[in-house]
């Protein structure tokens, strides 16, 4: 018994060690023919996803089991991904070239104003503005939006901000497109005075008016004043008309003085009506003289948007003085002028009963100095610098036309605040 207990004790004991030595051997083999394999493999995407080593296939022994067809399938799957990394590197490139050829400064920019990807022009830009609070704008209202800024040595910009939609229609990013309009202004500036002088031409004739009557009326109570029996309360009553006369002239010329000057934009809450009326007044005497029937239809007496009266007055008049101009050969003249709040907006329109505007010519209207005028009566600028006025105001100008006559319209944003806080 105890031969046969010592007996299965050292079976027992050979066959444990016999299976250690086997599952050693079975772990080195698993190790050396599989799990060695994989880390290297697993090491070689690792450091290429790390970007450490470019994508190029896993160089490895040539094996028919399993481990080499899974070696050769991702050495397939990396030589595909590295012709379509050659492919979008191609298609930067192109891209990039093609941003490059841009010569306004261009930017794809993150939420974080992180530059994504950028242009030459913008790199070299040297007042580089990320319009945080633009972007953030964009981003919440999903709709492009412009900002006017006025940069270092006299530059001024227009900055574009324009959202870019991704999936479930959520922008995460915004392309910024920043444009150069410091010449652009400068000759607007030039154009809104040329035609500012040109107008004053055509008003010369009811200022002149204006200023004779209470000249003529002054010269008498000179006369008046000259003579010895004039009673006291008599010379104090001359001497009030006379100083009434003198004020009247004072008014009409500072109202002239301000029209000549050349001012920048400023953008006030101004009354639209009042702007209105101040026009009409300028040219009150060639409205009567011509003979034109003036209607007025305003929505109320007081319309509030932010704007620069003076500029504001200067289209006004520009289109006030065509109108009647317009209805020349007319025997029946009328002019109407309406003014509306819709919505966000202020709607002005002028309209005249003339013969319009002929089909060839509609698309010619605001171009740089094209007139039916006849020669020193008109620069061709009038329609063109208005458009740039209102446009400066982020409004707009169009008109309708026909046989029975024309209706120009002006479109500007009301003030936010209400006409009682105004």
């Amino acid at each position: 018994l105890e031969e046969l207990n010592s007996a299965v004790l050292t079976f027992f004991l050979v066959g444990f060690v016999f299976l250690t030595i086997l599952l050693l051997l079975l772990e080195s083999l698993f190790f050396t023919l599989v799990a060695k394999p994989l880390q290297r493999l697993s090491n070689h995407f690792k450091k290429i996803r790390q970007g450490e080593k470019p994508l190029r296939p896993f160089k490895a022994e040539e094996r028919d089991d399993e481990i080499g067809r899974l070696v050769k399938e991702f050495n397939a799957l990396a030589i595909y991904l590295e012709g379509v990394q050659r492919e979008l590197e191609k298609s930067l490139a192109v891209l990039q070239t093609m941003v490059d050829s841009i010569t306004d400064p261009l930017a794809l920019i993150s939420k974080d104003c992180e530059i994504i990807l950028e242009n030459n022009a913008f790199k070299n830009w040297k007042e580089k503005e990320c319009a945080k609070e633009l972007i953030e704008e964009v981003l919440e209202e999903k709709k492009a939006k412009t900002r006017y800024y006025e940069g270092k040595g006299g530059k001024i910009y227009n900055i574009h901000v324009y959202p870019v939609f991704e999936k479930r229609n959520e922008v995460e990013k915004a392309i910024i497109l920043v444009e150069d309009i410091t010449e652009r202004k400068k000759m607007e500036e030039r154009m809104f005075l040329l035609e500012k002088y040109a107008s004053l031409g055509q008003i010369a004739a009811g200022i002149a008016h204006e200023l004779n009557n209470p000249l003529s009326g002054m010269l008498l109570i000179v006369k008046e004043l000259q003579k010895d029996n004039l009673s006291t309360d008599e010379k104090l009553q001359y001497l009030s008309l006379l100083y009434e006369g003198m004020l009247r002239v004072q008014s009409i010329l500072r109202e002239l003085l301000q029209f000549s000057r050349a001012e920048e934009v400023k953008a006030e809450t101004i009354d639209l009506v009042d702007v209105l009326e101040k026009s009409l007044g300028l040219i009150s005497h060639l409205i009567s003289k011509n003979g034109v029937e003036l209607k007025k239809d305003y929505e109320s007496d007081r319309i509030w948007v932010k704007g620069d009266a003076k500029k504001l007055g200067q289209v006004f008049l520009n289109l006030i003085l065509n109108a009647i101009q317009a209805m020349e050969a007319d025997a029946q003249k009328s002019l109407t002028i309406k003014v509306k709040a819709e919505r966000e907006h202020a709607v002005v329109s002028i309209s005249d009963t003339g013969p319009g505007i002929p089909e060839e010519l509609k698309l010619k209207v605001f171009e740089p100095f094209f007139t039916t005028k006849p020669p020193g009566q008109g620069t061709g600028l009038g329609l063109t610098v208005a458009l740039a006025i209102i446009q400066k105001h982020q409004g707009d100008l169009w008109f309708e036309t026909s046989s029975s006559g024309t209706t120009f319209y002006v479109k500007l944003p009301l003030a936010k605040q209400n006409k009682n806080e105004a």
